[in-house]
This record gives structure tokens, C-alpha cells and sequence, in this order.
């Protein structure tokens, strides 16, 4: 029995009806992608990193930084017919994409007030003429007592 050749991925998700339709969705964004880099000024074009047309024919362009999202804003009106020649698009909204950073920093471990200074609170709790205020200091020197 003849094995067959492998096929490419694209070629199974072109296939696959239901993933088809996410296949020419993602491929759509991509040409409108490639439109819009091609209208704009060439130091402007690699910080349009993503666009994605909604259902309701709205198109959002994600670019890396505030500062250019704002020049690409102030360009949108030309972008849009040459956008329209691609896609019913009703309107171009621009976004900044803010990547998920990992945390790479360990959190700070608490910081506790010294011995003296919990001493010098329990001596003036008693002065405290106000009951609630009184028993809530009273709670937090047994907490600061107890990490001792």
C-alpha cells in the first residue's frame, strides 16, 4: 500500500467547511493589512502591526505605539476608499496593541514597622478616644505581634 504525500495545512483547513470560513476571514485581514501599508508613508507602514473587520463593517487597525496611532489616525480619510476597494468597510478605527508582557519581576515582600515603632503604637492606643478607631489599631497590632 502507497503511503501519500503529506498535505499542507492550508490545504486541510481549505477543505474543512467549518474552518474555511476562518481561513478566507483571516486571509481578508491580511490583504486589508497590506492595503493600508501601502497607503501610508513608508515610516509609518511596520507599526501597523494588525486590522480586523468586525460585523459590523467596522475595521480596526492595531498599531505598536500612541504616538503613531495618532499620525495614522490623522491619514484614516485617505485610507478609506482604497480600504473600500477590498472590504464593505464602514468606518476605520485605530487602536494601540499592547502586547501581554510576562511579569519578570519577583513582588516585593511586605514591609513591617520596627519594634520600636508597634511599641510606641501600643502605648498611645489607650489615648484614642474613638472605640472603632481604637479596636481597629488594637487588631493591627496583633497582626504586626504576630509576624514577629
Amino acid at each position: 500500500m502507497a503511503k501519500s504525500a503529506p498535505k499542507p495545512v492550508t490545504a486541510c483547513l481549505d477543505d474543512n467547511p467549518d474552518l474555511g470560513g476562518l481561513v478566507a476571514r483571516a486571509r481578508l485581514h491580511q490583504r486589508l493589512l497590506e492595503v493600508i501599508r501601502q497607503q501610508l508613508p513608508a515610516a509609518l507602514r511596520d507599526h501597523c502591526v494588525a486590522c480586523v473587520l468586525n460585523l459590523e463593517s467596522e475595521l480596526r487597525l492595531y498599531v505598536d505605539a500612541a504616538s503613531w496611532a495618532s499620525q495614522v489616525r490623522y491619514l484614516a480619510p485617505r485610507l478609506l476608499p482604497a480600504v473600500r476597494a477590498v472590504a464593505p468597510v464602514k468606518r476605520l478605527r485605530v487602536r494601540v496593541w499592547l502586547p501581554v508582557q510576562p511579569v519578570t519581576h519577583k513582588p516585593k515582600p511586605p514591609r513591617y514597622p520596627q519594634a520600636l515603632t508597634v511599641e510606641r503604637l501600643q502605648t498611645q492606643v489607650q489615648w484614642v478616644s474613638e472605640p472603632e478607631v481604637r479596636q481597629a489599631l488594637q487588631r493591627l497590632l496583633t497582626a504586626l505581634q504576630a509576624r514577629r
